[in-house]
C-alpha cells in the first residue's frame, strides 16, 4: 500500500512539474519589444496606451507592461512580449503604431529595441 501511495505521489509531481515547464516556456519564448519614450504628461499619454489595447492584441502581443522611472514619472518604458521576433518588427514598423505615438505626447522620438529569447 505504501509503495503505491509513494509511486502515485511521484507520478503527481512529475505531472506538475511537466506542466509547470511547458507553461514556463510558453511564457518565456519569443522575442520582447522595449519602447522607452520621454512623454509630456504621463496622465495623458496613458489614455492614448489604454485606447491602442485592440491594436496590441491584435499584432500578437500577448503581455505589455508600462514602466514609468523611479525619478520621472514622464520617463517610460513600455516592455512588450511577442510569439516572434518577426511579429515584433512589424508591430513596430505598423503605420498605425507610428499614427498612436504620434498623437501621445512625445517629447522626442521613441528609443526601440528588440531581444530574442537566449535560453
Amino acid at each position: 500500500m505504501m509503495v503505491r501511495y509513494c509511486w502515485a505521489l511521484g507520478a503527481a509531481a512529475a505531472v506538475a512539474l511537466s506542466v509547470a515547464s511547458a507553461a514556463f516556456g510558453q511564457q518565456t519564448s519569443g522575442a520582447r519589444m522595449f519602447v522607452r519614450l520621454e512623454v509630456v504628461q504621463f496622465s495623458e499619454w496613458v489614455k492614448t496606451y489604454d485606447g491602442f489595447a485592440p491594436a496590441r492584441k491584435a499584432a500578437g502581443i500577448t503581455q505589455s507592461t508600462v514602466w514609468q522611472s523611479a525619478d520621472d514619472p514622464n520617463d517610460v518604458l513600455i516592455i512588450n512580449d511577442f510569439p516572434s521576433l518577426e511579429q515584433a518588427r512589424a508591430f513596430a514598423a505598423s503605420g498605425d503604431l507610428r499614427d498612436a505615438m504620434r498623437n501621445s505626447g512625445l517629447r522626442g522620438p521613441p528609443q526601440v529595441w528588440f531581444a530574442a529569447k537566449a535560453r
